[in-house]
């Protein structure tokens, strides 16, 4: 059994206290021990905490962290996941990365994660087009990828981070437009 126990200084401690049958002497008896769990204890709480901590950060940053297994179903996704392809993380755990492209983009990023996948190394700067499921809006996204191998080394999915440039992009235009009617002026 574990139970609180007080020491003299007044500080409580976890112990858990055991007992095993043995002969001794030729009689029946018992050997007693204690293990103070107080130490282990801590270590237990500071990882919920740090869990905890990284838990609120994963949830707050801008870009979409999110997770998905070999067949390409998504098993993890932070709120910024949920804002960019315009779905609860209900109805985001479980659901196919291809319901949000169309064919064409759906081909891309197979492409792109089955090249993670054969070479090892990270794919940067994979940039597509989605479709939010909430709105219909179109957005553009560019996607890191990183392998997730489990405890055997084997790959087990992929951990993507993904920002919405949509904006930067549009932005981008914008200021070709505006570059390409001054250069013509001069000239």
């Amino acid at each position: 059994p574990i139970f609180r126990a007080l020491r003299k200084d007044g500080t409580v401690i976890w112990v858990h206290l055991g007992f095993k049958d043995t002969i001794y002497k030729g009689e029946p008896g018992a050997v007693g021990y204690t293990l103070d769990l107080t130490p282990f204890n801590a270590k237990e709480k500071s990882l919920e905490a740090s869990l905890e901590k990284c838990q609120i950060i994963i949830n707050e940053v801008e870009d979409a962290v999110a997770e998905v297994d070999l067949k390409g179903y998504i098993t993890f996704t932070n709120e910024a996941g949920c804002r960019i392809w315009g779905h609860t993380r209900e109805e985001a755990i479980g659901r196919n990365y291809r319901s949000c492209v169309d064919e064409e983009t759906a081909e891309i990023v197979y492409q792109a994660y089955n090249k993670a996948f054969r070479t090892g190394i990270s794919g940067k700067n994979i940039v597509y087009e989605i479709i939010r499921k909430n709105d219909g809006r179109r957005r553009i996204v560019e996607d890191s990828v990183f392998l997730i191998r489990g405890a055997d080394g084997q790959i087990t999915g992929f951990r993507v981070v993904a920002r919405d440039i949509t904006d930067r992009k549009e932005a981008e235009k914008e200021l070709a437009k505006y570059v390409g009617s001054k250069l013509s002026i001069a000239l």
